[in-house]
């Protein structure tokens, strides 16, 4: 299996997922209260734990292909079934977001939720996540603009489509690049310097 998860995950309908949110979210409430908003994260979601049964915290999800390896860690995984994210920021941001979802396809889970404990109220956002990674290992191709005569083109693509196979077609985008850098030889062949001119025509390499 190219995802290894050290728990067994359930999916769950909406509605259940929405009652074990109200409980969730119950108790978190309660621990800002008491200890304010100003801790790291790993205080509030460790308190989660302390007071609610079957709490797995910086679950170990592990993604492979190959010689390649990549560990994710999810903050809190409540009754095998409810993702939950915490974050101590300014505020909820759209790569937040994409985190979770991320998360919920390596999961096979339908629901997720972000949760900010930094502000003074704290925030809560839920992330649904309709599809599943099985459905999404054969997308249609779309070859229109693709131009082999590029260098390393064809190179690129047969190292590509066998992680979209293997994975699936949805997950973060960084994943890709990094799995397809490793199978190319890693950074030093991939990442080329760029040459870039100042505004006197000074030249200044930039990774």
């Amino acid at each position: 299996m190219p995802i290894h998860c050290p728990i067994a995950t359930q999916r769950i309908t909406q509605d259940e997922f929405k009652h074990l949110a109200s409980e969730v979210m119950h108790h978190v409430f309660g621990i800002h209260n008491e200890f304010g908003r100003f801790f790291d994260e790993q205080i509030y979601k460790k308190e989660l734990a302390n007071r609610m049964k079957n709490v797995a915290l910086e679950l170990v999800v592990t993604v492979t292909h190959g010689t390649f390896s990549k560990a994710y860690h999810v903050d809190a995984l409540v009754n095998s079934s409810g993702l939950f994210e915490f974050k101590a920021a300014e505020t909820i941001h759209p790569r937040h977001r994409g985190q979770t979802l991320n998360y919920l396809l390596l999961l096979d889970l339908g629901d997720g939720k972000v949760v900010n404990v930094r502000p003074e109220s704290v925030g809560h956002e839920f992330v649904n996540c309709p599809k599943r990674l099985v459905d999404l290992r054969n997308p249609a191709i779309c070859e229109q603009r693709w131009d082999a005569r590029v260098a390393g083109a064809d190179m690129f693509r047969d190292q590509l489509l066998p992680l979209v196979a293997d994975w699936g077609a949805g997950l973060e985008i960084g994943l890709y690049e990094e799995a397809v850098t490793h199978f190319l030889g890693g950074e030093a062949p991939v990442l080329l310097p760029v040459p870039v001119m100042g505004r006197r025509g000074i030249l200044r390499i930039s990774a």
